[in-house]
């Protein structure tokens, strides 16, 4: 019977063997293309292998680096003598090439939430601030000494944002970056406010981590 296992053991051992052959050999899924739309300008963004993007934008072609950021996801790139960062957070991106902004990025296919349930918008001289949740819109301005809240009414679309029309209060959103003259933060949004005949200008949205350069 011991002289037998060798010979028996051979059909396992070939029938293994077969096994690994027909195993199919997997491969990375080649990298997606990302369409965004900044303003006017068609961006097309995609994610490479070790912390790069490659960026399509006004006929050119650039290979940015990923940098560190509290939120989102941010590439840079120096080269040709200009200065290129793309900021992306979900369906919505910031471009800026030598300083110069492009309108907020949206993703293609991506939908613009007409509702919006949480919000805040800000602005200097004086000093105030907007807060929507869903329900209603909080105005508190004079650095505090004024206060108005009213229900938040639907969403009317325009070609670039949203206006929200309620009783003694107009909410106008831009999708355009906003700097803030106080601290010079970056925002997504340029927003107005208007009541009672006044018009507040500032920014909203999430701040972006840095400023502008």
């Amino acid at each position: 019977m011991k002289t037998l296992l060798p010979f028996l053991m051979l059909p396992l051992v070939a029938a293994c063997a077969l096994v690994q052959e027909d195993t199919p050999q997997t491969e990375a899924a080649p990298p997606v293309p990302l369409m965004f739309q900044c303003g006017q300008t068609a961006v097309t963004a995609t994610v490479l292998p070790y912390g790069l993007l490659k960026l399509a934008v006004d006929g050119q072609e650039l290979e940015l680096s990923a940098v560190a950021s509290d939120g989102g996801a941010r590439y840079e790139v120096e080269a040709g003598g200009q200065t290129v960062s793309f900021f992306q957070r979900e369906a919505t991106a910031l471009l800026s090439v030598n300083g110069n902004n492009y309108p907020t990025c949206q993703l293609a296919g991506s939908q613009q939430v007409v509702e919006l349930n949480s919000y805040h918008a800000i602005g200097q001289e004086p000093g105030w601030h907007l807060f929507l949740d869903g329900k209603t819109m909080t105005f508190i301005g004079g650095n505090g000494t004024q206060k108005l809240v009213v229900e938040q009414p639907p969403a009317q679309m325009t070609g670039d944002g949203s206006t929200y029309t309620a009783q003694g209060m107009v909410l106008t959103i831009w999708h355009n970056p906003c700097q803030d003259t106080m601290d010079e933060q970056l925002y997504p949004d340029t927003v107005s406010v208007a009541i009672d005949g006044q018009t507040y200008a500032g920014c909203g949205g999430t701040a972006v981590e840095g400023k502008v350069q």
